[in-house]
């Protein structure tokens, strides 16, 4: 298994696809101006194949749509008053053991989006890791992301829907590991502990999770890029409608600048608790900390992923207790003509401005729930963040009230 699509995947994972020619690019010479393209073909291609699925209706790998908000993870109105209602009780205690019902994946790479799970999730299974079976009419990056929990319509499902996927009908082979690598999980942490203990068998405090950290700024640039991509090139119609969101009313792709201002900032000043903001990590680990034992999660750096693969690749073994070979590979290599490497000062300083408290809160979450001993101590600071915003307490005193009313 590859993981060859999805919503973290990096650009070059792209390269079996073909153009679609429906897109007529035009170049100003200067690199600064987004690409024209025909917008038309776009909703023709969507409307034509798969659009009555709910895989293309409700867009599951959105993370924002154009008013800001995040599609892929609203959840259902039950899901969203049993986090409101979870108890003290099982933050990270252990239930009895029992047989088990039904096997589960053993490990979770929860996230984050654009934060190299893909290329985490190619080295686990070039190293003997299982992704998820691939059913028909589901795609095939399904293997690496099953978009289980973050997607209602497949959530509802039920349990068995889930284990279906890891199902193992090859005998002799252990189906302890397999690895659920959907980057879009971690929003859904009440999800994953109501799965896990409904499973039996202790799997819900035996399940490693895996996340991986990115700076703010650097992530929703790496997502501009992607959606930005899938605008131009994609023919998958769950892909092109969540690419929707770069694309201006008259057809053109956004630049970089204008998808922070119409994209970004909106989606992270939502007020709706229902909009879970991704690029802010301590809203979503405070719930993981809480619902599991935090010996049971790993919290990883994508600046080591980038600069110390080798480091990275050995905290992850010592976590999961077992030798894996190969390495890490890169991931979003691309040198497209259209990938942008850089915001204006401007567009960079409106988000850092933003998500400093905000990271604050999450160095101090990390400091104060200390994970497993191979874990990276202390969490190594977003450098872009550190480098231009003062250290301000009120503004993080702020940050942390803010949080208590977002889901």
């Amino acid at each position: 298994p590859t993981g060859t699509m999805g919503s973290s995947i990096g650009i070059e994972k792209y390269r079996h696809i073909k153009p679609s020619g429906a897109f007529h690019n035009v170049s100003d010479g200067k690199g600064n101006e987004p690409s024209k393209l025909v917008l038309q073909p776009v909703f023709e291609r969507l409307s034509s194949s798969n659009e009555g699925k709910d895989d293309v209706k409700e867009t599951a790998n959105e993370e924002h749509n154009g008013n800001g908000e995040n599609q892929n993870a609203k959840e259902s109105d039950n899901d969203e008053e049993s986090e409101e209602e979870e108890s003290n009780d099982h933050g990270g205690e252990k239930e009895a053991a029992g047989e088990v019902e039904v096997q589960l994946p053993s490990v979770l790479l929860i996230g984050a989006q654009k934060c190299g799970t893909t290329a985490m999730a190619d080295w686990l299974f070039n190293g003997g890791f299982r992704g998820a079976n691939v059913f028909e009419g589901e795609p095939d990056w399904y293997n690496k992301e099953p978009h289980f929990f973050d997607k209602d319509s497949r959530f509802n499902q039920g349990l068995e829907f889930y284990a279906k996927r890891f199902q193992n009908d090859t005998p002799n082979d252990d189906s302890s590991t397999s690895i659920d690598a959907t980057p879009g999980t971690l929003p859904f942490a009440q999800r994953v502990r109501d799965t896990y203990s409904s499973a039996g068998g202790n799997q819900v405090n035996t399940v490693k999770l895996m996340v991986i950290l990115r700076d703010p700024v650097d992530r929703e640039l790496s997502l501009y890029n992607h959606l930005a991509f899938l605008a131009r090139e994609s023919l998958d119609p769950s892909l092109i409608s969540w690419a929707r969101q770069v694309i201006r009313p008259n057809g053109t792709i956004m630049s970089p600048d204008e998808f922070i201002y119409n994209v970004t900032m909106p989606a992270l000043t939502a007020s709706n608790p229902k909009v879970f903001r991704f690029t802010l990590y301590a809203i979503h680990l405070k719930k993981w900390f809480d619902l599991f034992s935090r010996h049971q999660i790993l919290v990883l750096s994508y600046a080591e992923l980038r600069t110390n693969p080798q480091k990275l690749q050995e905290r992850v073994q010592k976590f999961l207790g077992q030798t894996i070979p190969g390495n890490l590979p890169r991931s979003n290599t691309s040198d497209s003509q259209h990938k942008a490497h850089v915001l204006s000062d401007e567009a960079r300083q409106r988000v850092e401005s933003f998500v400093h408290p905000h990271n604050e809160r999450l160095y101090q979450l990390l400091k104060s729930h200390p994970g497993p001993l191979m874990e990276q101590r202390p969490f190594p600071r977003f450098s872009s963040v550190s480098k231009m915003i003062p250290n301000n307490e009120e503004a993080i005193k702020d940050a942390a009230k803010k949080e208590e009313g977002v889901g």
